[in-house]
Parts: C-alpha cells; sequence; structure tokens
C-alpha cells in the first residue's frame, strides 16, 4: 500500500528538486538532500516519517496550489482553541463549497495538527506565476472572509515571483505529524470536516 502511494504522491506533487524537507520531533523542519520519489515516500511512512514536498520545479513551474488553514498558535495558547476549531471547521466547508460551485476539483486535507490543506493539481505542470493567479482569481471568488486572530492561511505559491532557493514545500497526506501525533489524510467529502478531533 506504502509503495502504491508513493507513487500516486510522485506523479501528482512532487517536483524535481534535489532537496527536500524533514521534520523533527519537535514540529520543526529541516532541510534534507535527495530527491523526491515513491521509494523515498515508501520508507518515510514505513518508519512513520514525516516530508514536505518543495512546490516548484526548477524550471519555475509547479503542478500544483496549496491553501494551508490553521488554528493560530495564539489562539490555542489562549485557551481559545475550541473557538478556534469552530472558526477553522466554519471557513474551511464554506471555501471548499465555493471551489464545488466554481466547478474546480480539489483534495481536502486534516494536516495531522491545526488544520487543514486543500490542495488543487494540474494535469500539466504551469509556469509559476500562472499559478499565482489562478490562486488570487480564486480568493478573490470565494471572497474569504475569517477571524485573523484566530486562523491563517498559508497560501502556495506565497507571491507572484518566486525567490531563489527551493522555496517553500507542504507536508504530504499520510505523513504523522512528529509533534501532534496524529496522522494527516484526505477527506472523502466537505461534511467530514466536522468529524476531524
Amino acid at each position: 500500500m506504502y509503495k502504491k502511494f508513493g507513487e500516486l504522491i510522485s506523479n501528482i506533487i512532487a517536483t524535481d528538486q534535489s532537496h527536500y524537507v524533514e521534520q523533527q520531533t519537535d514540529g520543526s523542519y529541516h532541510k534534507r538532500a535527495g530527491i523526491v520519489n515513491s521509494e523515498l515516500i515508501n520508507q518515510e511512512l514505513q518508519k512513520e516519517g514525516s516530508i514536505a514536498i518543495y512546490q516548484k520545479n526548477t524550471d519555475l513551474t509547479i503542478k500544483w496550489i496549496c491553501f494551508d488553514f490553521d488554528i493560530l498558535k495564539k489562539c490555542i495558547d489562549s485557551g481559545l482553541r475550541d473557538t478556534g476549531k469552530k472558526e477553522l471547521n466554519k471557513i474551511v466547508t464554506i471555501f471548499c463549497q465555493e471551489l464545488n460551485n466554481l466547478k474546480i476539483p480539489f483534495l481536502l486535507e486534516f494536516s495531522g495538527n491545526r488544520g487543514f490543506h486543500v490542495w488543487i493539481t494540474f494535469d500539466e505542470s504551469i509556469n509559476y506565476h500562472t499559478g499565482y493567479d489562478i490562486q488570487q482569481t480564486i480568493l478573490s471568488k470565494t471572497r474569504l472572509e475569517f477571524d485573523d486572530n484566530l486562523i491563517g492561511i498559508d497560501l502556495f505559491p506565497q507571491s507572484a515571483t518566486p525567490t531563489g532557493g527551493v522555496g517553500k514545500g507542504v507536508k504530504i497526506p499520510l505523513s504523522k505529524h512528529k509533534k501532534s501525533g496524529f496522522y494527516s489524510y484526505l477527506l472523502p467529502d466537505i461534511a467530514s470536516i466536522k468529524s476531524v478531533h
């Protein structure tokens, strides 16, 4: 099963970068040398590892965009986790419903810690800037409004123009979050959001 999943993830979201990011026990991430392929993913999942894949290819194209919704740490630290969770569930539900209304296919994933990833993948690699334009159009069309004292969103791409280096990455589905101890996993539908702990 791990092997098949590794092949699927490699085909859909892996890039040709010669590095990836490995999560540490404290939740931080360290850059590692190596190509993300089905074998590496297979090994990481079998040892309950957790890795993030960089978004951009070396030719400045991308195969996906991602919206990373999280309850803010300061919200949790101040005892507002339940309030933050309600706001998170509400905004992710609305966002995904709007994507359905726009007829934009997506993958919805519990991240394993404080939130959700909403992935939009492409059959062919597209220009980085084009990906950013698509992302911004989606944000405009969905008219996303939320309490930014409770919820934060990381966007991939982060900006219209890629910076130097490898860029930013997102943790792959089915990996075990080293700090929370929970696995990330894909949800079958929007209604499943409310059942995530």
